[in-house]
């Protein structure tokens, strides 16, 4: 079992990390490079050549992005599995805050509200909807 711990989280690292390039890598490429070769005109034709062409930049992309998606569709196969079934995986709080990409740090009551229920009963509202709010969710969702 510890071997297969220590082989999770490597993966969660290597696709954290592929996806951290991914998107750091194309906004970069958006935001600043394209705009100045575009403001250059003329001049910018060699080095989006280089860029593109010989330093295969587009390859890069598409391998990161290849690798952070197969990786997270293979994270949630695998977590899926722990389960037993895939129903009673998304219906599970660990479940449903993935589809959200929820922090965990609010009630699942006021998860679309984006207040804690700290909050709510400071401001007078009382408890989030009678239930502990660590409660599992329901298959709706809510």
């Amino acid at each position: 079992m510890l071997a297969a711990a220590a082989y999770m989280i490597v993966f969660r690292i290597v696709h954290i990390l592929a996806g951290i390039f991914w998107a750091g890598s194309v906004y970069l490429f958006v935001v600043f490079i394209q705009p100045s070769v575009a403001a250059i005109a003329p001049a910018g034709a060699p080095f989006m050549a280089e860029l593109l062409g010989k330093r295969k930049l587009v390859d890069v992309l598409i391998g990161l992005g290849s690798t952070t998606v197969i990786g997270g569709l293979f994270l949630y196969w695998h977590d899926w599995h722990l389960y037993g079934s895939f129903g009673k995986w998304v219906s599970s709080r660990f479940g449903a805050d993935l589809r959200r990409g929820d922090r965990g740090d609010r009630g699942a009551g006021d998860r679309d509200r984006g207040h804690s229920p700290q909050r709510r009963a400071a401001a007078g509202h009382g408890p989030p909807s009678g239930r502990s709010w660590r409660a599992p969710i329901a298959r709706d969702g809510r």
